[in-house]
Order: structure tokens, then C-alpha cells, then sequence
């Protein structure tokens, strides 16, 4: 039996449930709705539970370790005893799907393979006939979740690419591809800034120029230093 050890990197903990690949949701090209990817200090940070059940491997709890396993193949989580039941312990993609025979291939945005999704970075997952592919965000997954929750159409973002690119205090930036039917995504890019209101986000401007104007900004609830701060473009 092949083992695997590794004491992994958690931001927030919980416990995880246990599921199954069908389980998971996935968009246009693969891309999974539920497991968003976070650049964090150099690696490729998501939420520990969706990954379980994109796997859908076994966990088991003894003696203060996690165990994750799928066929032959085990990883050991050791987890602190004072889980929170939040969004789920944040673990380093790589240390986790690898050792469970899954392949990954990072995807820059400016590859060819990125071009494909919008020029959105992301990693491609490939796990014997299975492609899957997990967008990366400049937000924590728990937070790029609770955005898309508020901002979901119903079609649970099948349509249309969402990349949360940017955050600032209440405010956060969103680069979105549009799809077009006869040739996919191309070079047509709708740029969103979210203001959190109450707890909730909602759009306070999307548009596909280049750069904005103060009065512009100003028109839609949002402060200049906000807009740099999100590396906004401002005229003038």
C-alpha cells in the first residue's frame, strides 16, 4: 500500500463530509462551481470538503488524524481538536490531490489553455477520463463563495465566468469573460465591482471600458480609492 504524509498549511478548519464526484457541479469546460482556488503565499489554497467529494474518497477520524483515502492511496490530516463547522479546513490543493493519483496542471492566464477560459488562471485536474478545472481568485474561497451566492443569476454561473480578481475592504473586483455561442469565450470581458451591503454583495457598477472617470465612480457608490485599490483605472 502506497501512503502519503502531510501536515498541511489549514486556515480554517472543520470537519468534512464525505461525497462523490457526481456530486459536484461543473460549468462550461469543466470548470467546478463549488471549489474555487485562492493564490495564497505561492500556493493553490482551496476548501478541503468540495475537494472530498470531487474525489470521492473515504475520511475517517482516529486517534487526532484525518484520513483521506481512495483505493491504494492515503493522506494524513492532522487537524486541531477545535474545529469550527465554517466553510471548511483550507488546505494546499496539491498536497492533498496528488498523493490520490490526481494529475494537476497549472494554467496561466496567458497560455494558451488559460485563452480558453477567458484568460482566467486556473488548474486543470485529471483523474483517468476526468477533466476538471478550478479557477483561481485573488479572495479566499469562503469569501468568492458568498460572492457568488449573492450574485447567481439561477444558472449557477454556467453561462458566464466569474473570476473574482481583486479585493478591498467592502469592495471586490470581478472579471468576466463572455461566452459566445459560435466561438467561446473570447476577448469580450465585462469588469464588475461588488460592494458588500449588510453582509450581502451586489453589483455597484459592471462595464466593459477600460478605464472610468471619477464621476463615473462616483455615480456608482464608489470611492476613487477604492476603484485604485482595486487597480481600477482611473482617468484624469
Amino acid at each position: 500500500m502506497r501512503h502519503s504524509r502531510a501536515l498541511l498549511l489549514l486556515i480554517m478548519l472543520s470537519a468534512c463530509s464525505v461525497g462523490f464526484a457526481e456530486d459536484l457541479p461543473a460549468g462550461r469546460h469543466g470548470v467546478l462551481l463549488d471549489l474555487h482556488g485562492h493564490n495564497h503565499a505561492g500556493s493553490v489554497v482551496v476548501a478541503l470538503a468540495p475537494l472530498v467529494h470531487w474525489l470521492g474518497a473515504t475520511v475517517t477520524d482516529v486517534d487526532g488524524w484525518t484520513t483521506i483515502s481512495r483505493g491504494d492511496c492515503v493522506v494524513y490530516l492532522q487537524l486541531p481538536a477545535d474545529r469550527s463547522q465554517g466553510f471548511g479546513a483550507m488546505v494546499r490543493l496539491r498536497d492533498v490531490a496528488e498523493p490520490l493519483g490526481v494529475e494537476l496542471h497549472y494554467r496561466a492566464w496567458d497560455s494558451l489553455e488559460g485563452a480558453k477560459l477567458g484568460h482566467i488562471a486556473h488548474v486543470e485536474m485529471m483523474d483517468g477520463d476526468r477533466v476538471a478545472r478550478v479557477l483561481l481568485h485573488a479572495a479566499p474561497p469562503d469569501a468568492v463563495s458568498a460572492i457568488l451566492a449573492d450574485v447567481d443569476r439561477g444558472d449557477r454561473c454556467v453561462a458566464f465566468l466569474l473570476q473574482v480578481s481583486a479585493v478591498a475592504g467592502d469592495f471586490a473586483k470581478t472579471h468576466e469573460p463572455q461566452w459566445r455561442d459560435e466561438s467561446g469565450f473570447g476577448e469580450s470581458y465585462i469588469t464588475g465591482v461588488l460592494r458588500r451591503v449588510e453582509g450581502h454583495w451586489q453589483y455597484a457598477m459592471r462595464s466593459s471600458k477600460v478605464s472610468h472617470t471619477p464621476e463615473e465612480f462616483a455615480e456608482s457608490g464608489i470611492p476613487v480609492e477604492a476603484a485604485r485599490a482595486l487597480g481600477m483605472e482611473v482617468e484624469g
